[in-house]
């Protein structure tokens, strides 16, 4: 909502509640780093098919 300009992030609060909070285990960076990459390659594979899917009209 925020980036349609609906609301700016100081809003957020009042619409949601934050139970908690996680913050990375500095322990874990390299498999962090290394999932990441995959989320990266995922991303640029999807990238050409979605852009296909959403440019065929189904109708």
């Amino acid at each position: 909502m925020v980036g349609l300009g609906y609301m700016a992030f100081d809003d957020i609060p009042k619409y949601i509640q934050i139970k908690n909070t996680f913050e990375p285990n500095k322990e874990n960076r390299k498999i962090y780093d290394r999932l990441f990459a995959e989320f990266v390659n995922i991303y640029k594979h999807n990238k050409a098919i979605f852009k296909r899917l959403n440019s065929t009209n189904y109708t």
